[in-house]
């Protein structure tokens, strides 16, 4: 029932530990918002214990609720929302767990989900009705990078109380990983170090329920939690693509197309509809007694892709091997092949060799390779003939 209810709303369960002059302490923080398109409900509730050679304590910390709009801007989530803090917690001899008065403020969130990065920006400005007035202000950055089923993420905060003519700010870097293996949540581990020197004691900001000096502020935590799953999930924007295929006389044609990391898929009435992410993509199409057409399409935006297929007894091979006329060593070498077909291979880096596959006909090719004289020859391709060609290139002196 527990789960199913996390899975629901958006919820996040942390418990931090850290150990301070004697003192080991523990925070329990549970915050819970429900989100739409347009609205924003947010609960935070707490706990805390203090362990200590000679007592115990236990107590809930103060309530935060804040009810506000929601809206998409330029693909971001942005909420604004009034907060009110209400001073339910308790005061224990070594830290507090409540402010005295009541808290007013305004929250801002802004929330970024693309691709496999996830993006939280937190906000809280309130004022206390204490006696002398206390002012917080709290910044929070959440980032997570590949939402999968192991998350890596870097959190930045900014905490900060002013109040009789005193001011103390801590400020936080933690680095953590989530595991998202399971269906409706996600574990959280995470430990934060503080960046800022340690806050002083201050008896006049301690006695209203600020808690100074290093149990205020301590120098580093260890941070468990249970997270709700939906609130990594990333949407990417899934692009069409359709492919079309023709024969050599412009009639649908039927064959295999083998897109990369997408496995191969049967094209059957010369056509064939895909909706990917943006990215780039080589594929490849195979049909039976046809030369192979490869390519890599580059896909920002709705593509429609048409291919030709020809008839692999209408070419002709030319094929052969570039040396070095002294040491027949071989060259790792460019062909330019001219004429109507204006094309450009490459031989092996290893064996010199070159093989391509051409339409009938007659061919300029000519020949290059650094620190070697360009050599230029001709080539008569048959249809359904191996040529052979090689080349031998002097080295410049």
């Amino acid at each position: 029932m527990i789960l199913l209810f996390l899975s629901i709303l958006y919820s996040n369960i942390k418990l931090s530990s850290f150990k301070s002059e004697g003192l080991y302490a523990q925070d329990l923080n549970f915050s819970l918002s429900q989100e739409s398109e347009w609205y924003e409900v947010f609960i935070e509730l707490g706990g805390g214990s203090n362990f200590s050679s000679s007592r115990v304590e236990i107590a809930l910390s103060d309530l935060i609720l804040g009810l506000g709009v929601k809206r998409d801007v330029l693909g971001l989530g942005l909420s604004l929302f009034p907060l009110v803090q209400f001073p339910i917690g308790s005061k224990g001899l070594q830290r507090s767990f409540s402010i005295d008065g009541y808290g007013y403020g305004i929250g801002i969130g802004l929330e970024s989900k693309i691709f496999s990065t996830y993006t939280r920006v937190n906000g809280q400005f309130i004022t206390f009705e204490t006696e002398p007035d206390i002012k917080k202000i709290l910044f929070n950055t959440e980032m997570r990078f590949n939402p999968d089923t192991l998350t890596f993420g870097i959190d930045l905060s900014f905490e900060k109380y002013n109040g009789g003519g005193h001011d103390i700010s801590s400020i936080y870097i933690s680095p953590n990983v989530t595991f998202l293996k399971w269906k409706l949540f996600a574990l959280f581990f995470g430990i934060d170090f503080r960046l800022s020197r340690e806050t002083e004691v201050i008896p006049e900001l301690e006695k209203v329920g600020v808690n100074t000096g290093s149990i205020g502020s301590p120098p580093w935590k260890i941070s468990f939690g249970v997270l709700s799953k939906e609130k990594f999930q990333t949407t990417e924007k899934l692009i069409a693509l359709r492919i079309i295929l023709l024969d050599e006389k412009g009639t649908p044609a039927n064959g295999l197309l083998s897109l990369a990391d997408s496995g191969s898929f049967e094209i059957n009435g010369g056509e064939i509809e895909f909706e990917l992410s943006e990215g780039m993509y080589p594929l490849s199409i195979y049909a039976k007694n046809c030369i192979p057409v490869d390519t890599t399409i580059i896909l920002k935006k709705d593509t429609e892709l048409l291919l030709t297929i020809r008839d692999r007894k209408a070419f002709g091979v030319i094929e052969g091997k570039v040396l070095d006329a002294e040491s027949d060593k071989p060259l790792h070498a460019s062909l330019h092949i001219k004429n109507s077909l204006d094309k450009r291979i490459y031989t092996d880096h290893n064996t010199g060799s070159y093989r391509t596959v051409l339409p009938p006909g007659d061919y300029i090719i000519q020949t290059t390779a650094k620190d070697y004289f360009p050599r230029t020859s001709i080539a008569e391709i048959t249809e359904g003939n191996v040529t052979i060609l090689d080349f031998r290139l002097l080295p410049v002196r």
